[in-house]
């Protein structure tokens, strides 16, 4: 989900999203997001039991985090996304083989290969540009991809799995979750929560999909994430939570980090769940990635662009990655602080139409994706042309997995993937932040 420009904004399903909460016990789920921006706290956490996730881009990323700060970094949660470098630093490549999906073979390029890729990493290692590859070895991975995902082909999947098996983490160690067996099989591109607002199968904004096994039971794949990487370490695993019991705060990224955050596409805010029990005591933290136009101000102005013209009936729309991914609860259960970190987009995407358009059949929306995918990179990567529509071009606020902080203006090529990269080094800064004593 990098650069999808005719993918329209959903309109008219929030109903749905709000059955859903409704059929929920008492949670905090639905309420608003905290508005007034504070520094962010001390919290004395568990800096050696930290966690990454996300979905799409934010999978990219939680991705790269993992392979540039494994030393640090214990596990990896990877929801519809790819293996380590495989964008190359090319807007062109992320988008022709990085994202492109089976059922439409001819819009591809080669994947790169698990060897050219593990190459690439390992040698970023020994030059001491991201930490020793061995360390992964020691990791927890888990890897999600629905069958119904039109957006990242699911060779990513496969792509991130045979990664890390070449980097010699034992199978028993690699949860790859979406097997026929289980409600997320059948998800499109999302992450599956129980208060998604989407149906499974959906392949639209906010991509927060609601999946049900035949017996009705609801999947949340934070909740499994989650389990897997901590319950052995916190000596078993608790239900989430039907009522939070924590804060959701809103801090200032700005002053979290040394990194210029007006420079490099991260917002001037980001968000924190922190559980009751870990004002008191060490907490592990993990850290949630949002996707492309899924950070919480592209998600509230497409709202508010959606909102200002509803058809009579339509339910206003309150769609919110931070709040209705599935994270809070179960991090509420089981006292593992969340940090939410925010990218900014380089213009932003309003996109307040139902999928598909008004008056456009689902067959012209993806004959004129495939245009764009096949028109993109008419020139070839790495040509001036993709270097000059590549310069600072984020306008899905996606996270960094395509080199685009390395084309607005600092360092090599491979800038982006190590940890001297600006966005990654700006949310390792956060988490050090977390673990201060109060």
């Amino acid at each position: 989900m990098m650069i999808h420009w005719f993918r329209a904004k959903a309109g008219g399903t929030a109903v749905a999203g709000v059955l859903i909460v409704a059929a929920l016990p008492a949670l905090a789920q639905n309420a608003p997001l905290p508005t007034q921006v504070q520094s962010i706290p001390a919290l004395n956490a568990d800096l050696s039991q930290v966690t990454v996730s996300g979905l799409s881009s934010g999978a990219f990323m939680a991705h790269q985090l993992h392979v540039a700060f494994s030393d640090r970094i214990i596990g990896a949660g990877i929801i519809a996304g790819g293996p380590y470098g495989c964008s190359g630093g090319s807007s062109c490549q992320a988008v022709r083989a990085c994202m492109n999906n089976e059922t439409t073979p001819a819009l591809g390029l080669p994947m790169p290969s698990t060897d050219d890729l593990f190459g690439k990493a390992q040698g970023l290692a020994d030059d001491g540009r991201i930490a020793s590859l061995d360390n992964l070895k020691q990791s927890r991975v888990y890897i999600a991809h629905g069958i119904n995902d039109t957006v990242v082909a699911s060779a990513q999947a496969e792509g991130v799995a045979a990664f890390y098996a070449k980097a010699g983490l034992p199978a028993d160690q690699i949860n790859v979750a979406c097997g026929p067996d289980k409600a997320c099989h059948n998800s499109g591109h999302a992450t599956v929560s129980p208060t998604g607002p989407r149906t499974c199968a959906d392949n639209a904004s906010p991509y927060l999909n609601h999946c049900e096994t035949a017996g009705g039971q609801e999947q949340s794949e934070p909740d499994e994430l989650l389990k897997f990487f901590y319950a052995d370490k916190l000596g078993g695993w608790k239900p989430p939570s039907t009522t939070l019991t924590g804060d959701l705060i809103k801090f200032s990224q700005d002053k979290a980090t040394t990194v210029s955050t007006a420079t490099y596409l991260l917002a001037k805010s980001g968000y924190l769940y922190i559980p009751k029990i870990c004002r008191t005591q060490k907490c592990p933290v993990h850290v949630a990635f949002h996707g492309c136009v899924q950070s919480e101000a592209v998600l509230q102005t497409n709202d508010a662009a959606a909102n200002a013209n509803l058809a009579p009936g339509q339910t206003p729309q309150d769609n919110s990655f931070v709040r209705d991914a599935g994270y809070n609860p179960s991090a509420d259960a089981n006292g593992i602080i969340v940090l939410y970190p925010q990218a900014e987009p380089s213009s932003y995407r309003i996109d307040p139409q139902p999928i598909p358009p008004v008056g456009m059949s689902m067959d012209t929306k993806n004959a004129l994706t495939n245009l764009f995918k096949a028109t993109w990179c008419a020139t070839g990567a790495g040509s001036s042309f993709t270097d000059a529509v590549g310069f600072r071009n984020n306008p899905e606020g996606c996270w960094d997995w395509f080199g685009y902080t390395r084309q607005i203006g600092i360092g090599d090529d491979d800038v982006w993937l190590t940890r001297d990269a600006p966005q990654m080094k700006a949310v390792m800064q956060m988490v050090d932040k977390l673990g201060r004593t109060p």
